[in-house]
């Protein structure tokens, strides 16, 4: 059980960014004990930080966040892939990759999705997960979630500060200063009367769970909202 963080603006600066970086690592501390770290990338306006819990390759080859062998993606990512083995081979053998440099399921992860792209990645896949891909080339971000929402992953786009953040947990209110989260009145009714909350919404205003089997592809300008394009990669009903 690993936990993640992230943050885009255009508007903080790189040191309040890293703060607020090192304010998640320490309230994702019980998540993922054995290590941390984060990475300023796209000019410092995007910050990726991850607490590791060691299980698979308890080396640092397995430590995150991670860039994959081309450069051109980084990730964070909580979960495991069961069948990641096998996936290593296939690739090896369809796709002439062997270039490894550990052995953790993470690696396999941002590999596959390097050289299949993440929707032919996510209907091979079969895990348990929730992570975080930015492709450095294209500019875009990613966040997924398996297909039955085991691994939590939300996120949410601060008017405030301009800001829009992502992670594996709903901290998000204790990390800005003099930003204030409302309660969502629907979400706690439904909470008080289901024992659950409806749809994507979380306990507050304008905060969302992304929901199992989708993925998100999300696009920055400076001074807008971001453009989040969620897509459905699996449906319990084509199961045949």
């Amino acid at each position: 059980m690993c936990g993640f963080f992230g943050l885009q603006s255009f508007s903080l600066d790189k040191s309040e960014k890293i703060s607020v970086s090192r304010r998640a690592i320490k309230l994702l501390n019980s998540r993922g004990p054995d290590a941390n770290g984060y990475v300023l990338d796209d000019n410092d306006n995007l910050v990726f930080s991850h607490n590791r819990l060691s299980i698979l390759d308890l080396t640092e080859t397995g430590s995150q966040p991670m860039v994959s062998n081309s450069g051109n993606l980084l990730m964070i990512y909580n979960g495991e892939i069961y069948n990641h083995l096998i996936l290593r081979q296939e690739l090896k053998d369809n796709n002439s990759f062997n270039n490894w440099k550990g052995t953790s399921d993470s690696e396999t992860l941002i590999q596959a999705i390097d050289i299949w792209g993440i929707e032919k990645t996510l209907k091979k896949i079969n895990g348990m997960f929730s992570f975080s891909i930015w492709n450095r080339q294209s500019k875009s971000l990613y966040l997924a979630r398996d297909r039955f929402g085991e691994k939590p992953l939300y996120y949410s786009w601060i008017p405030q500060n301009a800001s829009f953040v992502f992670g594996s947990d709903l901290i998000f209110d204790k990390l800005f200063k003099n930003i204030r989260f409302e309660l969502n009145d629907e979400a706690l009714n439904d909470l008080l009367h289901l024992n659950y909350i409806n749809n994507n919404y979380t306990i507050f205003k304008n905060v969302y769970k992304l929901d199992p089997g989708c993925y998100s592809e999300i696009h920055f300008k400076k001074n807008q909202s971001p453009k989040i394009n969620i897509q459905k990669y699996w449906k319990l009903e084509n199961i045949n």
